[in-house]
């Protein structure tokens, strides 16, 4: 987000940029997510990770966050991804 700032001094004005500085966190979880889910997202409401099993069309909590004592707030989120590994699973954040 570029916004603009005017400042004057002695009848002269000029335009200055600025700039919204954007921050990205990694949480690591010492829980892995099955190849077996799909549509994987964060709940923010239970403050989970959630998805559904391949073949049904409901989704379930993977991973709560409150076990973590994480607690987001889709607010303040402007993007994040989830990252699956063998034995753990990665939270890329963006504010």
């Amino acid at each position: 987000m570029v916004g603009l700032l005017n400042i004057g001094k002695m009848g002269q004005s000029r335009n200055l940029k600025k700039l919204t500085k954007i921050m990205e966190y990694q949480i690591i979880l010492p829980e892995s997510i099955g190849d077996e889910w799909q549509n994987i997202g964060i709940d923010f409401e239970p403050q989970s990770i959630t998805g559904n099993i391949k073949g049904e069309n409901i989704d379930k909590p993977i991973i709560s966050l409150k076990k973590y004592a994480i607690s987001l707030d889709n607010r303040y989120l402007k993007d994040y991804k989830i990252i699956k590994e063998e034995t753990k699973t990665i939270l890329k954040l963006i504010v």
